[in-house]
């Protein structure tokens, strides 16, 4: 069969939000070293209060320039800094602080093996 199956093609309308889902009965994305499309993937999960399980890669900090976590400054005046992403680590934090529920762990294998995520109870 030389076409995708029905549910990676049907229209998405855009007027109301449980027809807006990926698929309607979608209840979690996945990304597994997604690249450009990490933090697409956790968007729409949050957008749609859906389950998400992401183990981000690599962070293209020339693709994102605007990307930015804050971070506690060394000045006397105690204020926060914001300060570009620009290695693995901030990128986890920054995908992290777009929402308190998600969390991280590790996973038992070589590499990248940190993922984001977070449950919903349907």
């Amino acid at each position: 069969k030389d076409s995708f199956p029905e549910i990676y093609t049907q229209s998405i309308p855009n007027d109301d939000l449980e027809e807006s889902r990926p698929i309607p009965t979608t209840t979690l994305l996945l990304g597994l070293h997604p690249d450009e499309c990490t933090e697409d993937i956790l968007d729409a999960a949050l957008e749609h209060n859906l389950s998400v399980a992401i183990i981000p890669c690599c962070l293209f900090s020339y693709l994102y320039p605007s990307r930015t976590i804050r971070r506690s400054s060394d000045s006397d005046d105690g204020k926060d800094e914001e300060v570009p992403v620009r290695d693995y680590n901030d990128f986890l934090q920054y995908l992290l602080d777009k929402d308190d529920t998600l969390q991280l762990a590790t996973l038992p294998f070589e590499g990248k093996n940190k993922v984001i995520y977070r449950k919903v109870e349907s």
